[in-house]
Order: structure tokens, then C-alpha cells, then sequence
């Protein structure tokens, strides 16, 4: 959890430990925000029946 907090510029690693607990529920959390961003935009894409590039 340091190097992941290092990484992100968090100099307080116990802050993101406490926050999601374990990597593992720090990647949860990443998937979930990233799958809702997909769900979004796959709804709306589908509402205007067509798929953007990129």
C-alpha cells in the first residue's frame, strides 16, 4: 500500500490503507467506479443507438 500511495502522490499511506482496508479492496472500489462509468456511457450511446470512437 506505500508504493501505491507514493505513486498517487498520497503522502499518507495509513490514510489509504484505512480507506480500503487491503489492495484488494482498493481495486474493488476502482472497478466499481469504472464499471459505472462504462454503464453510463453504454446506456447513453444506446439511447442515441450508436457507439462513439474512442
Amino acid at each position: 500500500m506505500r508504493e501505491i500511495a507514493a505513486q498517487a502522490g498520497q503522502g499518507n499511506h495509513a490514510a489509504v490503507q484505512y480507506h480500503f482496508g487491503s489492495r484488494e479492496g482498493l481495486v474493488r472500489a476502482y472497478s466499481t467506479i469504472a464499471w459505472s462509468r462504462w454503464k453510463r456511457r453504454a446506456v447513453r450511446c444506446y439511447a442515441m443507438r450508436r457507439w462513439p470512437d474512442g
